[in-house]
């Protein structure tokens, strides 16, 4: 039985895919599952192929299904107690990270690691220097994760952040089920402000682990395949608003969601229509958040 799932849906990612793969082996020390699914990939690459090579999970979709509906998936197949979302372009830099990621969780149970990115150009190579410190959200504009450019802590290796964002998060399998991790979710967006939140409200923390290095290909920087999932306004939009109606009082709720308004007002309207169309399954499903949060 492995100890740690490494979950990567993707979507028309070629050769990135394996090179991801091959990072995750030359790193790691206690043979992790890796899991890759293919979020309807329509590019004709043999992804099964690179699979079967490395003895990884396949999980195929014929239709879309989403990032957050394909991390959710992934978790569900994961056999390990400990599992890591990672996207399908990026590198490990530190040895054994595997284990030590495995160690973190093992004496704070109740948290999600969220890894330091470094940006990398399609073959991997590091772009700059400059790095992220983990991220906050704007919680009053539009309830979005902004990046920290700046060391809080710079005596300490691991500190607690506001919000966790860069594609490198672990967390224990039991305690992401227990939060009912990204349901609800539609598309693309919000996947680290929803995690984030219900981590915090339920008396967990955002764990920023200072030398766990991840090298990311930031869209902005791929030529190949800008846009591997679809983007829509409309979903990050009704992602957002979603993401505060579950997870806020209703004092709350009403301040951020003008923030939302003005941030997504050329869509904010039929993003809300969407919204009510889900009434009833948002009822139930904040009965069941505010029956475990704690704050």
């Amino acid at each position: 039985m492995p100890q740690l799932s490494i979950i990567i849906p993707f979507c028309n990612e070629k050769e990135q895919v394996e090179k991801t793969v091959i990072s995750i082996i030359e790193n790691s020390i206690t043979s992790p599952e890796i899991i890759l699914i293919d979020d309807a990939s329509d590019d004709f690459y043999d992804y099964f192929k690179i699979a079967k090579k490395y003895g990884c999970v396949f999980v195929h979709h014929a239709n879309r299904k989403g990032v957050a509906g394909s991390r959710n998936e992934g978790v569900n197949v994961s056999t390990a107690a400990n599992f890591l979302f990672l996207d399908a372009h990026m590198k490990m830099y530190e040895k054994a990270f595997d284990a030590n990621l495995i160690k973190l969780l093992e004496e704070n149970d109740k948290c999600v690691l969220c890894a330091q990115t470094i940006s990398i150009d399609e073959q991997h190579n590091i772009i700059n220097n400059e790095v992220s410190w983990g991220a906050e959200i704007d919680k009053y504009n539009g309830f979005k994760a902004k990046w920290v450019y700046k060391d809080a802590h710079v005596d300490k290796n691991i500190y607690e952040i506001d919000c966790i964002l860069g594609a490198g998060y672990c967390m224990k399998k039991e305690y992401y089920l227990y939060l009912h991790g990204l349901n609800g979710l539609e598309c693309y967006g919000c996947d680290e402000e929803m995690l984030s939140t219900k981590v915090k409200k339920t008396g967990g923390k955002c764990l920023f682990v200072k030398n766990w290095r991840t090298g990311h290909l930031y869209r902005v920087n791929a030529k190949s395949n800008p846009n591997p999932f679809h983007r829509s306004l409309l979903w990050s939009c009704y992602n957002r608003i979603l993401t505060v109606k579950l997870c806020f009082d209703k004092i709350e709720e009403e301040k951020i969601i003008e923030g939302i308004k003005t941030t997504f007002e050329q869509v904010y309207s039929e993003a809300n229509k969407q919204i009510e169309k889900k009434g009833k399954w948002i009822e139930e499903e904040k009965k069941y958040l505010e029956s475990i949060f704690i704050s």
